[in-house]
C-alpha cells in the first residue's frame, strides 16, 4: 500500500495531475480522466474559503465565523448534504494544509 501511494505521488508530480485516489477537498474539482486529469478551483467555494481566513485573520473565532456563513454564505460541500455550516468543518478548513495547494 506504501509503495502504492508513493508511486501514485511520484506520477502526480511527474505529470502534474492529481493523485487519483483520496478525496477532492470541497474547494476544488476534478476534471479529466485518470492520466489527464486536473484540478479546477469551485470559484464561489473559493470565495467562501477566502472569507473564512480573512475572518480568522481579523481575530474572528469558529463561532462567529460560522454564525455569519450561515447568515450569507450556502455550505460547500459536494455532497449537497450539508445544510448549514459548523464549528467543526471550519476549523478543519483553516487546518487544511491543502489550501496551500499541499498533498500528502
Amino acid at each position: 500500500v506504501k509503495r502504492f501511494y508513493e508511486h501514485a505521488r511520484e506520477q502526480a508530480r511527474k505529470h502534474n495531475t492529481p493523485i487519483s485516489s483520496g478525496s477532492t477537498p470541497a474547494w476544488l474539482d476534478r476534471k479529466g480522466k485518470k492520466d489527464e486529469a486536473r484540478f479546477q478551483v469551485r470559484e464561489e467555494a473559493a470565495k467562501t474559503i477566502a472569507y473564512i481566513f480573512r475572518r480568522a485573520i481579523e481575530g474572528a473565532g469558529t463561532p462567529t465565523i460560522c454564525k455569519e456563513l450561515n447568515a450569507a454564505f450556502p455550505p460547500i460541500s459536494k455532497f449537497k448534504k450539508s445544510k448549514k455550516w459548523n464549528e467543526v468543518y471550519i476549523r478543519s478548513i483553516l487546518q487544511d494544509r491543502r489550501v496551500l495547494g499541499e498533498v500528502q
